[in-house]
């Protein structure tokens, strides 16, 4: 779609003049894309499937998928921008730099968000829609990107000139085609949405002041049947959030994920009002978005003047507001209806990019085991894929590729797409898969496998998730199934393989599998599973508190908080409120991501209350939705309320505490009021706003009750709006004590001479227990119920323990506690080592890490490492590094232990002998193979490396890694790129990949540093006297009959010989196109000899002297400006100076033609300043 905006003052002028012909641009370009009866159908069946899905759903919000912090939703679209500049340097009007790249990204997310400052809030209007635009971070070949792309348009050989002086041609102006621009540079749509970014369009830059309307930008409404233009069109000028056009953005995705200006319709006939009978086939097929004439906000309307569609004011914010009309609002805004219009674009027709993986960096996944292949002439495969968690809607969506078949895919048996694509299901959890007929061909038998155990193969138990062994009925035009992941054999959050393969009817179902085809097509995804080990990583991890504080059910209009309560087996990030209406419309609660509970007022009859929360998970940032409240309202509610035992037993103690509590209600109002009442008194014990009732020393019998008033108004509450609660009554029961030992420090069995503590472990003890310790059966220790002391072997412990509990009967108060008996044990200490890092096979100069392992060592051990036999010194440690080891080197280690109760304090470990290889010295070079350094910008360059003791004869080659002011640019031996900039340093690094030795493992290139200048002008050159010239001040390259010259270099050049000459520019090494060129064919012309003739001041800003000394001359004199034009003729006769007035002239170079009598004839520069 084509937007066409004007400055203010312009508005009302841009508009009323397109309207001779009744087609903005946007609809224009749409226009003539319905002459493809391809495209049209597209449009047509979208606006009725698009229909039919809004009669089904009503008005509430498409559900997304989580991937952001705060418990909120949004889909990440991989996003490439190409830069079509015209050889400008970056940061100039046309080529904007990555910051103002990255600051626009983030404009258009805060749009989409309804975050922009200025822009309506959700809670002023605005609609966030669940979208996100993040720069690739993965190119189409899986290497690493910034997602920003720089191509000069001036150089390339399909743009050129007609690009440079006019951009693209739009509307049948001058200009490239939009294809021929985009061919140019192009990342597949189907993972990436495209932004070109370009200098002018039908000829216009933007830049102010403007002349009247000029088209912005535009981008292709979905679907689109080629693929290869889908995207959005942008002036590089505007690209930028302080621009006047900057909403010309978030305008541009609106149409690219399929929503129409909301004046769509009002151009047959001529500006009338659109048609509105149908609000999901009529217009703009928003619901929310109300008619207006495409003239009818060409300014900024206010809020009470009127829409003459609707006869109403337009409110604030109204369509005057809203991204998809033409206005000059500066706040901006999308409706719940295009939220859901875009949101229905991106799953049902670009839901390829749900799965992409561009905008992650490159990961890798274990290679496939085999690779399908077939010799059929005739071809099937995977028309759609869709994966969803429920039904096939937009709702529930969580994959949707679309293929083109064996054949549509050139004739590949075989794509792997897991670079490019992942899904991530949950184990445990339902999911639904379905595999639809491409347009050209049949799939009616479908297998599809997953690499549970992520080794590669589809063969073991399980892995094949399904096979349909009948064909589907035609009338479905799919076959589906459901899957449920494992919850064991799986490796959290790893990518492993998923391959669907598809065969058409006639193919019999064993004769095709994961490895072996006939006439069809495999394909394969990345497939994360999260919460594997679990019935669900999320399963009851949130619940809801029920009923609600207000009760359930409760009066209509009343305040009810609904709490949560979260597991401590996960820690939340951020929180999202849901709640679904009786008739399915979804809205949000709480939005500042924080809320633990939604209190509210607005709570309607049969809502369906959810929450979602958001995590710190083993895969990143996860999701966990609560369990479901329904809230029932009514008109009138009886009070009720429950109490309950809250602390304490029951029998319990005459001495303990007991606290009793309202453990439920119903319809308590807002402040409701308790009134505790004790054995049935008509007197409470308390009264007021408490929820619980705390005593102590409660007699036994005592009954307690609690009456409550509500505080809700009839008839909420019917009068007397009071109620009284269950009885409870407290008993005293009598309890047995019970004593136990622990031992609390030290080992047992364990070292003789250490110390051991006991304690005493006891119940019903009362306010003042005795402990009477005793070792094999004699009282020892003091009453305490601790006991420390070092003891013998065999020693029994044990302790008298008296209560003084009054719920202890008297027969009952003196217990023997259970014993422990002491046992003394010798321990043998142990060590052995091994090779932690590196191998006992080891090259030459690479360090070997060993380390102990070691039984008994107690703390703080001693460790004296040894190689053949010698102390290492200072080497009292567990870990000991070396990369000086000899060939046949033996490594051993003596333990020093410290635990009292070991045998042997010293050890001796085990001996590793070392084989040391000799290591080869790599090294690499680089030079300039194609191109020149110093040269221009946007030139080409080659390098080739070559490495030198890198690799062994009949191995593998070195691997080559270029690098550019640090960063890795390629790999490979020979590096060729034309996006050089000046100072930038190229440095190779070669790292051997052969397996043998090599000290160091890596080696650099010595550093390139890179001149790059920008393309000079061509000079003009021409012949005055005997002299060539150029036409203004430089460095200057100058070509003859001879070749290339060495002189000249200042812009003057004697030739020396007949024939053809010609100059360029030198701007540093970056060399002009040629100049004119001069034949010249006379060199007999005597030269003047100018050494007796001083000129001075040269520079001048006025007056020259010619001053030849004592001799008398007589000479004709001319003075030539660059061009080769005489402008000033004088002469000498008989006098030895001349003083010339040249303070007329324009400051610049200038040419002094002397010539003599004779016809001899010399030249001279001069430079006239102010």
């Amino acid at each position: 779609m084509i937007r066409k905006i004007t400055l203010f003052f312009l508005a009302c002028l841009g508009f009323a003049a397109t309207y001779a012909q009744p087609l903005c641009g946007s609809d224009l370009y749409r226009q003539k894309l319905m002459t493809d009866p391809n495209y049209a159908a597209l449009q047509s069946a979208d606006r009725t499937a698009w229909s039919n899905y809004m009669s089904s759903i009503g008005s509430g919000l498409i559900s997304s998928k989580i991937r952001l912090t705060g418990g909120d939703s949004v889909y990440e679209i991989p996003t490439v921008v190409h830069i079509i500049h015209d050889g400008g340097a970056v940061g100039s009007n046309f080529n904007p730099t990555d910051a103002q790249i990255a600051s626009m990204i983030d404009y258009l997310n805060k749009s989409l968000e309804a975050t922009w400052t200025g822009y309506p809030t959700t809670s002023t209007g605005g609609t966030r829609v669940p979208i996100r635009f993040t720069l690739a971070k993965r190119s189409p070949s899986c290497g690493t990107t910034t997602g920003i792309i720089r191509i000069n348009g001036a150089t390339s050989a399909t743009l050129g000139t007609t690009y440079v002086n006019n951009g693209v041609n739009a509307s049948g102006s001058s200009g490239v085609s939009d294809g021929t621009l985009k061919a140019v540079s192009y990342w597949p749509s189907s993972d990436y949405y495209n932004i070109w970014l370009v200098n002018k369009i039908d000829g216009q830059d933007g830049i102010p002041p403007l002349s009247g309307p000029i088209t912005t930008g535009y981008a292709y409404m979905p679907p689109v049947s080629n693929p290869a233009i889908d995207g959005m069109l942008m002036l590089a000028y505007l690209f930028n959030p302080s621009s006047y056009g900057a909403s010309t953005l978030p305008h541009e995705v609106g149409h690219s994920f399929s929503l129409f200006h909301t004046f769509e319709g009002s151009f047959s006939p001529a500006n009338a009002c659109p048609a509105n009978t149908n609000c999901t086939l009529d217009g703009d097929l928003i619901c929310d978005t109300e008619p207006e004439k495409a003239g009818g906000v060409s300014s900024c309307p206010t809020a009470l003047a009127i829409n003459s569609c609707t006869g109403s004011p337009y409110g604030s914010p109204g369509i005057q507001n809203n991204f998809m009309t033409y206005s000059n609002c500066t706040a901006r805004k999308f409706t719940p209806g295009q939220r859901n219009r875009m949101m229905y674009s991106l799953k049902m027709l670009r839901g390829s990019l749900i799965t992409s993986l561009g905008a992650t960096n490159p990961s890798t996944i274990t290679a496939a085991a085999c690779t399908p292949s077939h010799t059929g002439t005739s071809g099937s495969g995977p028309g759609r894929i869709v994966i969803t968690q429920g039904t096939f809607t937009p709702q529930d969506t969580l994959m949707h590729m679309v293929s083109a078949g064996y054949t549509g895919d050139g004739n590949l048996a075989y794509i792997d797409k897991t670079c490019k694509h992942r899904i991530e299901l949950t184990a445990g959890v339902t999911y639904r898969i379905r595999v639809y007929r491409g347009s050209t061909f049949t799939t009616d038998r479908v297998k599809a496998y997953i690499d549970w155990n992520n080794d590669g193969d589809f063969v073991d138990a399980g892995e094949q998730i399904w096979h349909n062994g009948f064909p589907s009925p035609t009338s479905n035009n799919y076959v589906d199934t459901s899957i449920v992941p494992p919850l064991t054999g799986i490796t959290n959050c790893v990518p492993i393989r998923m391959r669907i393969v598809a065969e058409p009817a006639g193919t019999p179902i064993n004769n095709f599998n994961s490895c072996s085809l006939v006439n069809g097509q495999a394909e394969d995804y990345e497939v994360i599973i999260k919460g594997v080990g679990t019935s669900s990583s999320v399963t009851g991890a949130v619940t809801l508190t029920k009923p609600p504080v207000g009760g359930n059910p409760s009066c209509f209009n009343t305040s009810l908080t609904i709490q949560s309560n979260v597991s401590t087996a996960i820690l939340p990030v951020g929180y999202r409120w849901y709640k679904k209406s009786s008739t399915g419309f979804i809205t949000a609660g709480p939005a500042s991501g924080t809320a633990t509970e939604w209190t509210s007022t607005a709570f309607q009859d049969r809502d369906t209350v959810y929450l979602k929360v958001a995590f710190s998970g083993p895969c990143g940032i996860d999701t966990a939705i609560s369990d479901s409240l329904v809230i029932f309202r009514v008109l009138s509610v009886n009070p009720a309320v429950t109490i309950g035992q809250t602390w304490g037993t029951n029998p319990g103690c005459p001495d303990d505490s007991v606290v009793y509590s309202v453990v439920s209600n119903v319809n308590p109002g807002g402040s409701p009021t308790y009134s505790w009442y004790l054995n049935g008194s008509a007197t409470p014990i308390q009264t007021g706003s408490q929820t619980y009732l705390s005593m102590k020393n409660v007699p036994s019998g005592t009954t307690v009750q609690v009456v409550m008033q509500s505080s809700a108004s009839a008839p909420c509450a019917p009068p007397p709006g009071r109620a009284t609660s269950n009885t409870l009554t407290y008993t005293h029961g009598f309890q047995n004590p019970s004593a136990q030992i622990a031992l609390t420090m030290g080992t047992n069995p364990g070292c003789q001479g250490q110390t051991l503590t006991f304690t005493a472990l006891t119940t019903y003890g009362g306010t003042a227990p005795t402990y009477q310790w005793r070792v094999n059966g004699v009282n020892a220790g003091t009453n305490s119920p601790t006991f420390s002391g070092v003891f013998n072997h065999n020693d029994v412990i044990d302790y008298i323990f008296t209560s003084n509990s009054t719920c202890v009967q008297p027969a009952d108060r003196t217990k023997t506690s259970t014993s422990i008996k002491v046992e003394h044990v010798l321990i043998t200490a142990n060590i052995t080592i091994a090779v932690v890092a590196g191998n006992h096979i080891a090259c030459q100069g690479k360090p070997v890490l060993y380390a102990a392992n070691t039984t008994n060592a107690g703390s703080n051990p001693g460790f004296e490492w040894m190689i053949n036999g010698v102390p290492v010194p200072n080497s009292n440690s567990p870990l000991f590094q070396s990369s000086t080891m000899s060939n046949g080197d033996a490594v051993s280690c003596i333990l020093h232990a410290t635990d009292p109760c070991v045998a042997n304090p010293d050890d001796t470990s085990n001996a590793i002998t070392m084989v040391i290889r000799p290591s080869a010295t790599p090294q690499v070079t680089i030079a300039i193979t194609a191109g020149k350094n110093p040269w221009c910008l946007d030139s080409m360059v080659e390098f080739t490396a070559t490495a030198i003791n890198a690799t062994s004869a009949g191995t593998t080659p070195p691997h080559f890694e270029w690098l550019v002011n640090g960063f890795e640019s390629y790999t490979g031996a020979v590096f060729q790129n034309a996006a050089y900039l000046n100072g930038d340093v190229v440095v190779c690094r070669v790292n051997p990949t052969d397996g043998e030795c090599y000290l160091p493992d890596t080696v650099f290139s010595a550093p390139y540093t890179m001149i790059r200048s920008t393309l000079p002008d061509p000079p003009i050159i021409h012949l005055v006297g005997n002299m060539l010239i150029t036409n203004k001040a430089g460095t200057y390259k100058w070509w003859g009959p001879a070749g290339l010259y060495s002189t000249g270099t200042n812009g003057t050049f004697h030739p020396t010989e007949k024939g053809q000459y010609m100059a360029v520019t030198d701007n540093n090494g970056c060399w002009s196109l040629a100049s004119n060129y001069l034949i010249i064919t006379l060199l007999d012309v005597s030269t003047v000899d100018l050494a007796p003739v001083n000129i001075y001041p040269n520079p001048t800003n006025g007056e020259l002297v010619l001053d030849w000394g004592t001799q008398n001359v007589n000479v004709d004199i001319m003075v030539h400006n660059t061009l080769g034009q005489q402008i000033i003729h004088d002469e000498v006769k008989g006098l030895s100076r001349k003083v010339m007035d040249l303070s007329k002239l324009t400051p610049g170079i200038y040419y002094i033609v002397m010539k003599d009598d004779n016809g001899n004839s010399g030249t001279a520069k001069i430079t006239v300043s102010r």
